[in-house]
């Protein structure tokens, strides 16, 4: 019998983990919230892949078949690594990515489609290391045409719900040509978005840049995340409770606001510029210590939406002392299939970031990197916080 986390103690709750790789039993104290019960424990699962080289990050997490995949990009080895959740199996191919950026990635039944940060998408033929060049978006006169390039930015990862077999998602930035001093589109604005038709290799463009400035809300925290359900792309923004859902066929829009009810501090606007400036430690702070939300989050086993919001952290504790990225608090958002909230819970977690919420049968899990075991030369123990419904 292992003792909990440190932080699992938090709000009085005790918890007792009995453990074993791949499986775990608990005995804990339930916490009532407004509409739900929910128990938690610490979920070990061990693998025996090399996870030990740098990944670049952005995550992507695939739900195929009833299978949730993760696609992990490690630069650091110049391979992708896929992982099968349920059945823990890891699979590892070649990386077309010297250049050890943000990648893209989609899986159909056997085949995994990437998109690599020079334009170009590859086909691993039944996740195989054989590969298929299958589209070039340097010379593609559709995405040309759009005169944006490649994002190399992916807060997180996305998520990819039930994608149709024919299409391929990636973000969009504006291109900064140093020779003439000038961006390709409007400095704010621009399409975010794209969709790749892998049939006839058209690109669609959809979205929306957040203005910076727009009624003191947007600034150091602004990012957009994406969740690609079928053919809709959904977009969750961090400075506050807005979610627009894109419907690719129709090319129609529809905004809704579902704030957290911690979301009681108005979050104050930090202009881009600043990011140029000398003011590096004024930017740190806001970042750590303002209200935020993340990536929202789709489980299809409930049939619920997930996000994390943080509310507002005061730069010194009750003893006077500073606070950090780790005395955070993280508030678990529920949403029906309708994107309305139905309930709220505090965790008993406290951290600045989680970014990646992953589907259990009657909850989510939350991976707790500071858990992470090496074991031998090859073998890894990732550990998550389960969370579960009654």
């Amino acid at each position: 019998m292992t003792k909990a986390p440190f932080y699992v103690s938090v709000l009085l709750l005790l918890i007792v983990v009995i453990s074993s790789c791949g499986t775990s039993n608990s005995a804990t104290k339930e916490i009532y919230s407004s509409r739900f019960e929910y128990s938690y424990d610490t979920i070990y699962r061990s693998y025996n892949g090399d996870f030990s080289q740098n990944y670049t990050g952005g995550i992507d997490l695939h739900w195929v078949d009833s299978i949730t995949y993760v696609v992990y990009n490690y630069c650091g080895s110049n391979q992708l690594k896929v992982l099968d959740f349920q059945t823990d199996s890891i699979l590892e191919l070649p990386l077309f990515n010297p250049g050890c950026k943000q990648v893209y990635s989609e899986i159909y039944g056997n085949d995994l489609y990437l998109l690599t940060p020079d334009g170009k998408v590859w086909l691993y033929c039944d996740r195989t290391t054989h590969t298929e060049l299958v589209c070039d978006l340097s010379i593609n006169t559709s995405f040309k045409n759009t005169g944006l390039v490649l994002s190399d930015y992916k807060p997180g990862g996305d998520q990819h719900i039930n994608v149709p077999n024919s299409v391929l998602y990636f973000n969009l930035r504006q291109d900064y040509e140093l020779t003439t001093g000038k961006y390709s589109k409007w400095k704010s604005g621009y399409p975010t978005f794209a969709k790749l038709n892998l049939t006839d290799n058209t690109v669609q463009v959809f979205g929306k840049e957040p203005t910076y400035i727009s009624n003191g809300q947007y600034g150091l925290i602004s990012t957009q995340f994406s969740l690609y359900f079928g053919n809709s792309i959904i977009v969750s923004n961090q400075c506050n409770g807005e979610i627009t859902i894109i419907n690719t066929i129709e090319n129609v829009t529809k905004t809704t606001t579902e704030k957290s009810r911690f979301d009681t501090v108005a979050i104050k606007k930090f202009r881009r510029w600043m990011y140029r400036s000398n003011r590096t430690s004024e930017k740190f702070k806001h970042g750590m210590l303002a209200p935020c939300y993340e990536s929202l989050f789709y489980n299809p086993y409930t049939k619920r939406y997930y996000r994390i919001f943080h509310p507002e952290m005061p730069e010194y504790n009750s003893e006077g002392l500073l606070n950090t990225e780790f005395d955070k608090k993280c508030v678990l958002m529920v949403f029906d299939e309708n994107l309305k909230l139905i309930d709220e819970v505090l965790l008993p977690l406290k951290r600045q970031q989680t970014l990646k919420l992953f589907p259990l049968k009657d909850g989510v899990a939350i991976y707790l990197p500071e858990l992470f075991k090496v074991e031998g030369t090859t073998g890894m123990t990732f550990s998550y916080l389960g969370i579960h419904h009654k």
